[in-house]
């Protein structure tokens, strides 16, 4: 089984994949609360048609590392961790995938490594803080308070000397004909709850909006039109920061690369093939 062992000393699942080197490495990146199986029929669609394939957990996340620090859940250490996979297999040029905080990490990945992206694609996700979006009034309403509770539970709900007997590896492609909501329940029954706070608080200040013009790399931007987290305006003023962007509008929830994976799958393909 493939470990990394991180800057900070935390290891981190991945795996990579050989195929037809006349075909760019396809590197996926889940999103919180989850692990990568979430792009487990993705993946496999990729390998049965000769692409290179890379894919990790997250720190925090599936069988990588629950790190005990709120520190060590940035995403500018989630990027070092992708950069230092990178390294470790000697690939350059990458194709990275990213949904809803994957999306978010291959974003800043592509601030701070343009030369080492091929293209990218950012699968329901974000420039800036999901939480405060139009979709979740709640929040967008009580952002102090929001902070406030994320760090109580961070406080009350330290990983170490704890063992979580009840956390599951899940396999996140059987839940196609699961509704979003069981989903969602199982990803969060199934994610320590430290690592899963410390990863959102995380999430709170990010906010590249600033960096999106510096983009030249092609990239695709898939919204789902019944997406729970990220409103379609804002996915719409996303692709308009980045002019080297095309916006492709699906029928689905944030779900679907669980839920659709072929559809998805196919719009990545004409990407790739596009000039």
């Amino acid at each position: 089984m493939p470990y990394l062992k991180s800057a900070d000393d935390y290891k981190i699942y991945y795996n990579y994949v050989k195929g037809d080197p006349k075909n760019p490495t396809i590197f996926f990146v889940h999103g919180w609360l989850v692990n990568w199986t979430c792009f487990k029929e993705e993946i496999r669609y990729f390998r049965s048609n000769g692409y290179p394939v890379l894919y990790m957990d997250m720190r925090g996340h599936g069988k990588s590392d629950k790190p005990d620090k709120l520190e060590s859940y940035s995403l500018d250490l989630i990027v070092k961790d992708l950069d230092a996979i990178l390294n470790r297999e000697k690939i350059r040029h990458v194709v990275l995938v990213g949904h809803s905080m994957g999306g978010m990490v291959v974003l800043l990945f592509c601030i701070r490594h343009q030369d080492k992206i091929k293209k990218l694609i950012i699968i329901d996700s974000s420039y800036k803080n999901p939480l405060f979006s139009p979709k979740i009034t709640y929040f967008s309403s009580h952002k102090k308070f929001a902070n406030l509770l994320c760090s109580f539970i961070i406080k009350h709900t330290k990983i170490k000397n704890t063992h979580f007997s009840h956390v599951k590896d899940m396999d996140f492609s059987k839940m196609k004909s699961y509704s979003d909501q069981r989903i969602a329940l199982s990803s969060l029954i199934n994610t320590p709850m430290h690592s899963c706070f410390c990863a959102l608080k995380k999430m709170f200040d990010f906010n590249v909006e600033k960096d999106l013009g510096k983009i030249k790399k092609p990239v695709l931007i898939i919204a789902s039109r019944d997406d729970q987290l990220f409103a379609l305006q804002l996915e719409k003023a996303f692709s308009r920061k980045i002019k080297s962007s095309r916006l492709k509008v699906e029928e689905g929830t944030h779900s679907i690369i669980i839920k659709e994976p072929g559809e998805i799958s196919r719009e990545i393909r004409n990407f790739l093939e596009k000039s």
